[in-house]
């Protein structure tokens, strides 16, 4: 599989502190129309789910994901799959939803099951929930990481992956390897740079662009297109820069990279749902 430039979007978390009113919503689509992308992913939407249809539409902005807690998706089932319908994307994604102030394993196995519920409801519609990993899934579960674990408990149940290719090596994976382990299964990746930061004689592992960091994206770029990974979406938890200027330099040398390494394609035509 090769990737047009159309298939790298980004994360709108990454500039929420830009995306809050109808006015911020406007301007933060517009500057990221000028970076150069062309699909966005939604962490929350502050304005009216047709006023924003249309911002993207007059924009030529497409919607490569949505995410819904699982709250929502048990009580407004309904609600939500119009919305997605309105938005034009097959997508909802997530990360856990369970109760943060206790350990993952001990809510994990509530967790699949509600989960795989929301799962078998969709098999009927064009709509598909797409897990997105942390590196708190990396806790042993059975002789291996939990996150292998809840990926194989829901398979039946049609539950996707979204890897997070940071929070995959934050948790000591191999983030190319883990892409490759689910060909298929990933439509989304979140590309977001590790780097090693050493400060008043302490070491941490912090965010950052997209090769600015540690991180093997030869290996991952590949295993996304070997992978049939759909879209290669820029997010950046943190940044120590103008938000804007962080997902520009994540865009330019993502498409970069694709381009150096042979695996870029012609423009990706925008399917109906």
């Amino acid at each position: 599989m090769r990737f047009a430039p159309e298939q790298v979007g980004v994360q709108l978390y990454t500039l929420r502190d830009q995306f809050t009113s109808y006015n911020d919503v406007v301007h933060t689509l517009q500057k990221v129309c000028d970076i150069g992308y062309k699909s966005v992913q939604f962490f929350r939407i502050p304005i009216e789910i047709r006023d924003m249809r249309d911002i993207l539409q007059e924009m030529d902005l497409s919607v490569c994901g949505v995410d819904v807690p699982l709250a929502r998706l048990e009580g407004e089932f309904d609600q939500v799959l119009k919305e997605m319908e309105l938005l034009n994307c097959r997508y909802i994604t997530y990360s856990y939803g369970g109760d943060w102030s206790k350990s993952y394993l001990s809510g994990l196995e509530a967790y699949i099951k509600s989960i795989s519920e929301i799962g078998e409801r969709l098999k009927s519609t064009p709509f598909k929930f797409a897990y997105h990993n942390h590196s708190f899934e990396f806790v042993a579960c059975k002789g291996r990481p939990a996150l292998d674990y809840f990926y194989e408990q829901t398979a039946q149940a049609g539950i996707l992956a979204e890897i997070d290719t940071y929070w995959v090596q934050h948790g000591g994976g191999d983030p190319a390897e883990w892409i490759s382990r689910y060909k298929g299964r990933v439509p989304i990746i979140h590309l977001k740079d590790l780097a090693i930061e050493q400060r008043e004689g302490k070491v941490n592992q912090v965010f950052a662009e997209v090769g600015r960091g540690n991180m093997n994206w030869d290996s991952i770029l590949r295993a996304a297109a070997q992978s049939e990974v759909e879209w290669l979406v820029v997010e950046q938890d943190v940044c120590t820069q103008d938000p804007f200027e962080s997902v520009k330099e994540s865009f330019d040398y993502i498409v970069s990279a694709i381009s150096r390494l042979g695996l870029g394609a012609d423009v990706k035509e925008k399917s109906d749902l």
